[in-house]
């Protein structure tokens, strides 16, 4: 098998040193005399990839009509080829949001000379790959090579891959205009990994949009010119809009600080999933997809022509023009971007919640129930190229110190006997793998035997989670786990004490403030009970078992089940515990910014000696009474407030108190009947329908906006309070998509299935 690849890669370099893909651009002119703009990848006889600033037209950031392309590095010809190349219809994306997009696909008018045969290729992982870069920089426009190697994911947006060059200090050899476009190539392989899209020459260092991302906006191309496993099976890929519906779940968190690297985590982590756990199962697809660049669902754009906005995945990638914010690339000025236009993130759910994982971050995903892990099977041929090119790629990786992260699915189902299934996981570890192991319930993939032994029911005397227990991790994992447990408990109880603090200072000013959870002392009994369970006592004596009793390995693999359910549990008790916080500290914001603004309003009225106008008064008093005096509806506050802001604006746009008298017209004394009514004042009408805050409100006559947020110094200080006694309102505000607060069930000593370990709830 070594011998085929090597001479597979020998054909590939031989095959990318053929010059006709490497093409170049130049601004549109039938001389064929214009500018070079940059470069391109010719892809079969005529497409052309690029990126969509070095051919936007300067005038009006707009797709060019047309560019001209040649083909100077082809030898043998009379004389250097032109074609003239349009934009392809639905593959324009400029650059918009975080460094995303800025992407073109041309077509030529006619074929090229010589067809190309360059495929971009999927690598699993970019970090320490050795690259060249050939382009057309400036007094160089024959073409100039770079050397340089990834460093990994790169950019405001984790989209890119940043690449350092070799020798950035050298005259000369740094990116610089006319390399945007060009393709890069992995050296040694010679596979093309991406194309060049910005550089910072002063830094010498520049970025690539890789294929995955490649592939991501243009599906066409994906199918057509891509190599390489994508990272997610089809199968186990996320629409956009269940995205953007999807709950947070407390394995989501746990993926996601083994997707970074954090501390705490190990290379190889297992997540138990119950077999009916739907919930679980989709909120775990979800999180892999975050992380991979060609599946994500975090992309919003806005279409060109002030059309409606539409969120674009794989699927539907390029069906449409889109218009740029505009990112910095190659000296092209930004264009700034209205928050109005409706761009949003694909998950804000599970962003509020801190669930983010990097794009890029995940390398594999393989589903391997029912195939081999130790050969190609005729019927399982996605899992078997996926295989051979994981092992490809950490023979080529090892060197480097890249470590691919590779989520293995159904790893207890495979049809391969837990043993060697175990061996070779344990070999792809050694060779430079993280491994998330996902197992299903133990309690339904095997039956326990007269002795004490799980029956796999495929010949082994043990099933899987008894030898990945017993073989492949080591043997302080369950007290090393338990104590990563015991640390998020802690953070919860602070995470509630902090909740109870804010609600002390809430309940006293406003009506119905959320309540903060009270999972905390639940959850510390959980880990007592465990602790005992495993024989530590919260801390293990010297001397004492790591884990169950020898001799109990079957033991030893039922209380792993039982951690990673109980860190579930806590996980999810954590997220509804900082939403609550959320949801008070935004509160307690709102009550603070609106006496903040009483203050600022009626310094203004000071400044001018207006404090004792009786249009004033009224108003002031109304609002103060509201916030100060004792809980009320923050929508009541509002309102008041509010009135009073006009009333003070009234006042000080005349300048004095008699021309404010006068402009009340009948009944000058007081307030117009309008904010007397907002004021809630006596003698006024009924009220107007009520304002929800953080709404917009209209603007007033003069075209003055509704309440301002003002800096905290103009805020009024607030009166301490002795807290209230131990385990008052506490009681559960926050709630999951049902509306019914879950609760998580204990690991008891008779443990028969999972706590309810349900999605968290919107943030």
């Amino acid at each position: 098998m070594e011998g085929d690849a090597d001479e597979e890669v020998r054909k590939v370099n031989d095959l990318y040193r053929h010059a006709s893909w490497r093409v170049r651009l130049r601004r549109g002119g039938v001389s064929g005399s214009g500018d070079v703009l940059g470069a391109g990848v010719l892809l079969g006889a005529d497409r052309v990839l690029t990126c969509a600033h070095v051919i936007r037209d300067p005038e009006t950031g707009q797709r060019p009509e047309c560019v001209q392309v040649d083909f100077p590095l082809l030898q043998g010809l009379p004389r250097t080829e032109r074609r003239t190349a349009t934009v392809l219809d639905g593959h324009w994306v400029p650059p918009f949001g975080k460094a995303q997009g800025d992407l073109a696909l041309l077509v030529l008018d006619e074929p090229a000379p010589v067809p190309s045969p360059v495929t971009l290729h999927r690598t699993l992982d970019y970090r320490g790959a050795p690259v060249l870069i050939d382009g057309f920089p400036e007094q160089r426009s024959g073409g100039q090579w770079l050397t340089g190697a990834c460093m990994g994911p790169g950019g405001h947006g984790d989209e890119r891959v940043q690449i350092n060059l070799a020798d950035p200090r050298e005259p000369g050899r740094r990116l610089a205009g006319g390399f945007s476009g060009a393709g890069v190539l992995e050296e040694g392989t010679g596979r093309l990994l991406g194309i060049v899209v910005q550089a910072d020459e002063r830094a010498g260092y520049g970025y690539m949009i890789p294929t995955a991302t490649i592939a991501k906006y243009f599906r066409d191309v994906g199918e057509a010119y891509v190599t390489g496993p994508p990272a997610i099976p089809a199968p186990h890929t996320v629409s956009p809009d269940a995205a953007r519906a999807a709950r947070p779940h407390g394995l989501q968190r746990t993926v996601m600080r083994w997707l970074h690297e954090e501390p705490g985590c190990w290379d190889i982590e297992v997540l138990f999933l119950g077999e009916g756990d739907v919930r679980a199962r989709d909120a775990l697809h979800l999180v892999l997809n975050m992380a991979d660049r060609e599946q994500s669902p975090q992309l919003s754009v806005a279409p060109e022509g002030g059309e409606e906005t539409r969120r674009l995945s794989g699927a539907d990638a390029g069906a449409a023009d889109r218009s740029s914010d505009g990112v910095p690339t190659d000296g092209v000025p930004e264009t700034p971007v209205d928050p109005a236009d409706g761009l949003a993130e694909g998950a804000p759910h599970l962003s509020q919640a801190g669930i983010e994982p990097r794009l890029g971050s995940i390398s594999l995903v393989l589903d391997v129930t029912g195939a081999s892990l130790e050969r190609a099977e005729p019927e399982h041929p996605a899992i078997g190229e996926a295989l051979l090119a994981l092992r490809r790629q950490l023979a080529y990786s090892r060197q480097r110190g890249a470590r691919p992260a590779v989520a293995v699915l159904g790893a207890d189902l495979s049809a391969t006997e837990p043993v060697a299934a175990v061996r070779v996981l344990g070999e792809l570890v050694a060779a430079g793998a993280r491994l998330l192991l996902v197992v299903r319930d133990g309690s339904r993939d095997s039956h326990e035997g007269d002795d004490g032994s799980r029956d796999s029911g495929g010949g082994s005397e043990h099933g899987f989670a008894y030898e990945m227990a017993h073989r492949l991790l080591p043997d302080d994992r369950a007290e090393r786990w338990l104590e990563r447990i015991v640390d998020r408990v802690s953070q919860l109880a602070a995470t509630e004490e902090r909740s109870r603090d804010v609600y002390r200072r809430v309940e006293r000013r406003v009506v119905d403030p959320p309540r903060p959870t009270a999972y905390g002392a639940r959850a510390r009994l959980w880990t007592v009970q465990l602790a005992s369970e495993a024989g530590t006592g919260g801390r293990r004596p010297p001397g004492a078992p790591r884990l169950p009793a020898p001799g109990r390995e079957t033991q030893r693999a039922a209380f792993l089940e039982k951690l990673s359910y109980a860190e579930q549990a806590v996980e999810n008790c954590l997220m509804r515990a900082e939403r609550a916080e959320r949801e008070l500290r935004g509160v307690l914001d709102a009550h603070l910014r609106l006496r903040g603004l009483l203050a600022a309003q009626q310094a203004r009225l000071d400044g001018q000696c207006l404090a004792e106008h009786p249009d004033a008064v009224g108003a002031f008093g109304r609002a103060q009474e509201l916030l100060m005096s004792g809980p009320c509806p923050l929508a009541d506050a509002e309102r008041a407030v509010e009135a009073f802001a006009r009333v003070v604006r009234r006042l000080t746009r005349d300048g004095s108190w008699e021309a404010g008298r006068r402009e009340g017209g009948p009944g000058a004394a007081g307030p117009g009947e309008g904010e007397r009514q907002e004021a809630g004042l006596p003698g006024a009408g009924p009220r107007g329908a009520e304002h929800t805050p953080g709404t917009p409100r209209p603007s007033d006559a003069a075209g003055t906006p509704g309440t301002p947020q003002l800096p905290d110094a103009a805020r009024a200080p607030e009166t301490p309070r002795p807290p209230d006694a131990p385990g008052t309102r506490e009681t559960p505000r926050s709630r999951d998509a049902t509306g019914t607060p879950e609760t998580p069930r204990p690991p008891d000593a008779t443990y028969t299935g999972p706590p309810a370990t349900g999605e968290a709830g919107g943030p």
